[in-house]
């Protein structure tokens, strides 16, 4: 967790919480609550922690290179489920959910906000990507617990990227036909294409190491999959029957080489 720039102070106290423990194999597990009954988890965000082998991230078919760290969804997990965390410190405030995409997004944003933003109310929830109907079922669940003179602020705290603005989008238009009671706000990262966490990283160290080390990463596997590709144009070229007749198909070099043995 240290390379995701997080307090250990906040991370030790939701685990005292019950809400970050490890499984067998020291992956974190980020527990979600039942809204309507915390003491209930009903799933878990599982997040590895040791960096996987490049060549294992790497697919040789497409090219894509996948995560450094496993990233998945613990088995039987509500799928509406999700990462939330309560951070009430003034409860005469406006109750307040913001919308993230992940739990380390969520903490991330979690220390943002305490450093800039005035005491709250509010719910920080993970969404674990971009899943409309995990947010309505949270925001049906609070809703009973919003004071009559005023409306649940629902912060959509997305990533500043192409899917998350289009969430955004797509959401709003679905709230508005079913006629949705909140107040809806933005809060994206101020960094294009950037999550909460690299808010947070830069924030803390004024770089963005984490974004070179990703474009090395990418830089290694065009490398690799382009030496693998002249290791198969030279095994081609080693063949015999590709050096009697350049461009010739297969059928007729077979051929051509039963001729030649013949007439030699």
């Amino acid at each position: 967790m240290n390379e995701r720039f997080l307090d250990p102070k906040y991370v030790d106290n939701l685990a005292k919480a019950g809400l970050i423990s490890s499984d067998n194999k020291e992956n974190v597990l980020f527990k979600w609550t039942d809204p309507n009954n915390v003491a209930n988890i009903v799933g878990a965000d599982v997040q590895g922690t040791y960096r996987q082998p490049f060549e294992k991230r790497l697919n040789q078919a497409t090219g894509k290179l996948g995560r450094p760290y496993y990233k998945g969804i613990a088995a039987n997990s509500s799928s509406t489920g999700g990462f939330r965390v309560p951070i009430f410190q003034d409860l005469t405030k406006p109750l307040r959910l913001y919308v993230t995409e992940s739990p380390i997004e969520a903490l991330s944003l979690i220390e943002h906000n305490l450093k800039t933003n005035d005491p709250e109310k509010a719910i920080y929830f993970s969404q674990s990507g971009l899943k409309y109907d995990a947010m309505k079922e949270q925001i049906e669940s609070l809703t009973p617990f919003v004071k009559d003179n005023e409306q649940l602020e629902v912060v959509f705290a997305v990533n500043n990227d192409e899917h998350g603005r289009e969430y955004v989008k797509d959401s709003l238009k679905k709230m508005k036909a079913e006629d949705f009671e909140m107040h809806p706000f933005l809060q994206m990262p101020n960094i294009n294409n950037g999550d909460w966490n690299e808010v947070l990283e830069l924030e803390k160290t004024g770089q963005l190491k984490s974004r070179l080390t990703k474009q090395k990463d990418l830089k290694q596997a065009q490398a690799l999959l382009q030496n693998e590709k002249v290791v198969v144009e030279d095994k081609k070229s080693l063949n015999p029957l590709n050096r009697l007749i350049p461009g010739a198909n297969n059928s007729v070099k077979k051929e051509t080489s039963q001729q030649l043995e013949v007439t030699r």
